[in-house]
C-alpha cells in the first residue's frame, strides 16, 4: 500500500464510507435518487458539497484518469466478485423455489463470505489513491448499484426461508457488520436479517421474470458457443485426417481436446440453465396460480 498523507488517507476513508453507504440508498431510492442524497450529505462543515471528496463522488467525470496497473486488477476483482455475488443470488432463488432451504442457507452465508471480501476489495482501491479529488462514482458506481440491485433476490429468498436457516445468516451478517469499518456497507443486510420483510407478489414475478431472462440468454449464448465448437472439432478432425506431420498433427490434436473440454463445460452450463429456467417457470405459475 502507498504511502499517503494523514489528510489523503482522512479523506480517502470518508470517501469509501459515503461510498459503501449509498448501497442502501441506491437499494431504496434508485440510483439516481441514491446518488443525489450522497452528494447532498456528504458536504463539508460549511454545507458545500463540493468542497469535498464526498462532492464529487457521483459527479460526471468527462476525462477520468488513467488508472494504474494496480488499481485496473483492483477493479477487476471487484467486478468478477459483483458477478459471483450475482450467481449466489440467482442459485439461492433456485432452491429456494425447490424449498432445499439448507442449500440456500449456505448460499447466502456464501454471499456474506464474498460480501466481505468485495468490501475489502474497494477499500483497497481507495487506499491506492493519492490525487484528490478523484472521481470514484465513475469507477466504482456501478459496482455500488450492481450491489444494491441483488437486495431484491435477496429478500425474496429471506422472506420463505425458515427460521431455523435464517439463525445462522443473520449472525454471519451482524458479525460482519460488527467487524467492519463502514457500517453503512452492510446496513441494508443488517435490516433485513433483523425485520420481518414482507415482498409485494409483484415484485417477486419481476425479480423472477429478471432470473429467467438472465437464464435464457445464458442458454442462448452457450447453445451458440457449442454449435461453433462443434464446427471447430470437425474441421480439426478433418485436419488431423489429412496431416503428415506429426508434430502439427500433435498440435491439432491438442487443440482439439481443448474444445472439447471446452464442450464439455458448455453441456453442464446448459444443464444448469435448463434447470433454473424450470424451477423459475414453475415458480411464476405458482404465484399466478396464487392470484387466481
Amino acid at each position: 500500500m502507498r504511502n499517503r498523507s494523514v489528510g489523503a488517507k482522512r479523506v480517502g476513508t470518508k470517501t469509501l464510507a459515503a461510498l459503501l453507504g449509498a448501497v442502501i440508498v441506491l437499494g431504496l431510492c434508485g440510483s439516481a435518487a441514491g446518488a443525489a442524497r450522497v452528494v447532498d450529505s456528504g458536504g463539508s462543515e460549511g454545507g458545500d458539497p463540493g468542497a469535498t471528496m464526498e462532492g464529487d463522488l457521483f459527479a460526471p467525470t468527462r476525462c477520468p484518469p488513467v488508472l494504474t496497473e494496480e488499481q485496473q486488477a483492483i477493479l477487476d476483482r471487484a467486478r468478477a466478485l459483483v458477478a459471483e455475488m450475482e450467481r449466489i443470488v440467482d442459485e439461492a432463488e433456485m432452491y429456494s423455489a425447490r424449498e432445499s432451504w439448507a442449500q440456500v442457507e449456505i448460499e447466502l452465508l456464501d454471499y456474506v463470505s464474498t460480501m466481505v471480501t468485495l468490501e475489502a476489495v474497494l477499500d483497497s482501491f481507495v487506499a491506492t489513491v493519492t490525487t484528490e479529488p478523484f472521481p470514484f462514482r465513475y469507477f466504482l458506481g456501478p459496482i455500488v448499484e450492481a450491489v444494491a440491485a441483488q437486495a431484491g433476490g435477496i429478500a425474496d429468498v429471506w422472506t420463505v426461508l425458515p427460521e431455523a436457516n435464517r439463525d445462522p445468516v443473520r449472525r454471519a451478517v451482524l458479525a460482519a457488520a460488527e467487524a467492519s469499518d463502514h457500517p453503512g456497507f452492510w446496513r441494508h443486510m443488517v435490516r433485513l436479517v433483523l425485520s420481518q420483510v414482507e415482498r409485494d407478489p409483484d415484485e417477486i414475478r419481476e425479480n423472477l421474470e429478471e432470473s429467467l431472462a438472465r437464464a435464457q440468454a445464458d442458454l442462448e449464448a452457450t447453445l451458440e458457443r457449442m454449435a461453433r465448437l462443434e464446427g471447430i472439432i470437425a474441421n480439426l478432425e478433418e485436419k488431423i485426417d489429412a496431416c503428415e506431420d506429426e508434430t502439427l498433427r500433435e498440435r491439432l490434436e491438442d487443440k482439439k481436446h481443448l474444445a472439447e473440454l471446452d464442450l464439455a463445460v458448455c453441456e453442464a452450463k446448459v444443464a444448469r440453465d435448463e434447470f433454473a429456467i424450470e424451477i423459475i417457470e414453475e415458480r411464476l405459475a405458482e404465484l399466478e396460480a396464487n392470484e387466481d
